[in-house]
C-alpha cells in the first residue's frame, strides 16, 4: 500500500480513512454479557449468550430457563456481594495490585517506544516500502506464535519469552548496525518485531 501511494503523507491518509471504516463495526459488536450482568441488564445478557450458544452448535444444551435462572442468580448474588462501587483509585488500594500496575506499565511503555523506534528508523539500507513491509508481515506469524504459546504455557511465560528473546535479538540489530551488515541488521529487527 505504501509503494503504490508514493509517498507517506498519502499512506498516512489512507490508513486514516480505513480506520475510520472500523466505527461502523461497533454496530455490529454485542455488549460483553459479563459488563451487562454488572448493570443488572439480564435479559440482554441472555440474549447474547443464547446467539454464541448457537454460533457454537451448544444452544440445545441448555433446558428452557436454565440459562435466564443463572444469570439472575449470578446478578443477585454480585449485588449482595458488592460493598463499594470500585473506581479508578481502587487500583493504588493494594499493594499487590500497585505492583502489576507499575510492572505492565513499564514493560508496555518499553516494547512500544522499542516497536515505534524500529517502525520509524530510516536509517536501514535498501528500499524504505520494502523494509516497512517486511517489518509488518513478520508479525502475522509472531502472532500466530506468540498465540499457540500462549495457550499452552500461559500468557506469563509467553511474555517473558518474547521480552527476553527481543531484548537479545536488538542487542544483536545493535552489533550489526555497527558492523555496517545491513541485511543482518534487518533480520534482527524482524525477529525484534
Amino acid at each position: 500500500m505504501a509503494w503504490a501511494a508514493g509517498s507517506w503523507l498519502y499512506l498516512g491518509l489512507a490508513c486514516s480513512l480505513s480506520a475510520l471504516l472500523m466505527l461502523l463495526y461497533f454496530l455490529y459488536v454485542p455488549e460483553s454479557p459479563r459488563w451487562l450482568l454488572t448493570k443488572g441488564r439480564v435479559g440482554e445478557a441472555e440474549r447474547i449468550l443464547q446467539r454464541i450458544a448457537e454460533k457454537n452448535g451448544t444452544a440445545g444444551s441448555l433446558r428452557p430457563g436454565q440459562l435466564e435462572s443463572y444469570l439472575k442468580y449470578l446478578n443477585e448474588k454480585h449485588l449482595s456481594t458488592r460493598t463499594e462501587v470500585p473506581g479508578i483509585l481502587t487500583l493504588f488500594k493494594k499493594l499487590g495490585l500497585l505492583t502489576h500496575i507499575i510492572m505492565l506499565s513499564v514493560s508496555f511503555s518499553v516494547t512500544e517506544m522499542l516497536d515505534a523506534g524500529i517502525a520509524f528508523d530510516t536509517t536501514l539500507s535498501g528500499n524504505e516500502f520494502i523494509n516497512s513491509f517486511l517489518l509488518a508481515i513478520i508479525q502475522l506469524p509472531a502472532a500466530w506464535l506468540g498465540d499457540v504459546l500462549a495457550g499452552r504455557t500461559g500468557r506469563r511465560w509467553t511474555q517473558v519469552f518474547f521480552l527476553c528473546f527481543s531484548g537479545i535479538a536488538f542487542g544483536l540489530t545493535v552489533f550489526a548496525t555497527i558492523q555496517e551488515l545491513p541485511t543482518l541488521a534487518i533480520l534482527f529487527l524482524m525477529t525484534v518485531r
